[in-house]
């Protein structure tokens, strides 16, 4: 008796590598982009930026992101990132399934304090 199994592979993307903002830059004005490294076949991305390092709440986490970057307003009534606070980004890329999170980095938001 012959038994023939089918085992599924997802193939995981690498993580992307983060170019900007570099680790521990001070950022002010009215929008920041960030940037990473593109991951070869990935259909879309997921930045997720918090002040927390461990990521336990997200400022913004966009998981359909379709290009290697993403502005985020500034504005000082519009923006989800408070002024004069240091916040955490990272990345995964999708291919078939989520890939490993990139490094960490961290920015200052020198912008006003929101009311």
């Amino acid at each position: 008796m012959l038994i023939f199994s089918t085992v599924a592979c997802l193939i995981s993307p690498d993580a992307p590598g983060l170019l900007y903002p570099p680790d521990g830059d001070t950022i002010s004005g009215s929008q920041i982009t960030f940037r990473w490294t593109s991951v070869e076949d990935a259909t879309n991305y997921k930045l997720e930026i918090s002040s927390d390092e461990y990521f336990t709440s997200t400022a913004v986490s966009e998981d359909s992101v379709d290009a290697a970057s993403y502005t985020v307003d500034l504005g000082y009534e519009t923006s989800p990132l408070n002024g004069q606070r240091t916040y955490y980004w990272h990345v995964a890329a999708f291919k078939e399934g989520w890939g490993s999170w990139s490094g960490v980095r961290s920015f200052y938001n020198a912008n006003q304090e929101h009311p």
